[in-house]
């Protein structure tokens, strides 16, 4: 099996806002804006080859109450 991408996900019921602080204050670098009837979010650019995916999630009403969970998906051939 051969892992040809991977990325960590985060979901928010803001991704706007947690967008711009990964953007403007840890320097992350803006790939893509998707914004469509299925799915908005951020693909952002961490360092050369590491992407995270930050995406709306409309079920989120409140706070996250695992605040140590990480979403990591990997594609497999």
């Amino acid at each position: 099996m051969k892992i040809f991408k991977y990325r960590v996900a985060i979901f928010s019921k803001d991704p706007d806002r947690l967008s711009d602080f990964y953007i403007n204050y840890l320097g992350f670098k803006l790939i893509v804006k998707v914004d469509s009837v299925d799915d908005y979010g951020y693909s952002l650019e961490a360092s050369k080859g590491y992407k995270i995916w930050i995406a709306r999630h409309f079920e989120i009403k409140t706070n996250n109450k695992e605040k140590y969970r990480i979403m990591l998906s990997i594609y497999v051939d």
